[in-house]
């Protein structure tokens, strides 16, 4: 039975079916920000030990076209999944960065991604750590201050590599406000490395392109979210949501506006399981390449099995 499974529900991560897509050459007649409304919601009951599918449908449209993302190549920032941190006791500045591998002349090469509130905080780091070094400004929507560097010019003695905050810093009082390794920040914010470090990193809202958030009646009415990540098992059993991508709809090259719909599958072992006769809600978010959000959108109240096919 599926309830014997419960505690391997979520073994499957979201699956996505592209419906298709209208995307005419035709005038701008939507805004860059995509916009989307909901079609349909379904849910099938699976024989016993497959998993169920709750699916959605969301109409879309986009004035330019810049829908989608590539699982193998926008790996890097702005679609990196973590942002780790490092102490730079020099300027007394926490450093968001992210580490990523890319081929050149069939040879991997790491590269870093330093990230900065203000220009002046860029300017410090840059003075003390990258002097002697050649390494590239970058500029993203979502953060202005960036510089880019491969491990190759800093060597492998670098801040980066040598000085990952872990949850021993939490003793330096510039970090003593870093969580605690307790429910649910040993699920959202600490990994063990494999020296065994106690790393401390930060989710990256832009790494998916659809987000999807649960909410489940109370038995009054009251709406309460029901968290994939921290709410069904503890550390070391963590989840992971049910947020997920959609591939690149636009292959032509340029701008064009886009309008279609897109179907959304989420399989699992445990709907039935966690929700039974529970009434739900969806809120439903999508992301365009230039990291604009969508509108929200929430489902109307439902139950699994009023909209089983």
């Amino acid at each position: 039975m599926k309830s014997n499974f419960i505690k391997h529900f979520f073994s499957s991560m979201a699956i996505l079916l592209l419906m298709w897509v209208s995307g005419c050459l035709k005038p701008n007649t939507f805004p860059e920000t995509p916009e989307i409304s909901i079609k349909e919601l379904s849910f099938s009951d699976a024989p016993d030990l497959t998993p169920d599918t709750l699916s959605i449908v969301i109409n879309f449209q986009d004035g330019d076209g810049d829908l989608g993302l590539d699982s193998q190549y926008d790996i890097d920032h702005p679609y990196n999944d973590k942002y780790y941190f490092t102490w730079a006791p020099e300027i007394q500045h926490t450093v968001k960065f992210t580490a990523y591998y890319k081929v050149e002349n069939n040879i991997p090469i790491i590269y870093y991604s330093a990230f900065f509130e203000t220009k002046a905080e860029m300017d410090a780091f840059v003075n003390q750590y990258l002097s002697a070094v050649s390494f590239t400004y970058q500029s993203f929507p979502n953060i202005p201050y960036s510089i880019q560097v491969s491990r190759n010019r800093l060597g492998a003695a670098n801040i980066f590599d040598q000085n990952y905050i872990t949850y021993k810093d939490r003793v330096i009082q510039e970090l003593d406000t870093l969580p605690a390794f307790t429910n649910p920040y040993n699920c959202l914010n600490w990994e063990i490395s494999e020296s065994q470090d106690t790393i401390y990193y930060q989710s990256n809202i832009y790494h998916n392109n659809i987000l999807v958030d649960f909410f489940v009646d109370q038995g009054n009415g009251n709406f309460q979210e029901f968290n994939w990540e921290t709410d069904l098992f503890k550390y070391p059993q963590c989840n992971t949501s049910f947020d997920g991508r959609f591939p690149i709809l636009n292959h032509s090259g340029r701008e064009k506006t886009l309008e279609g719909t897109i179907k959304y599958n989420m399989t699992s072992l445990g709907f039935l399981n966690l929700f039974s006769i529970k009434r739900l809600k969806l809120r439903i978010q999508i992301i365009d390449q230039n990291l604009h959000m969508s509108n929200v959108i929430e489902t109307v109240p439902f139950r699994l099995e009023d909209i089983k096919k």
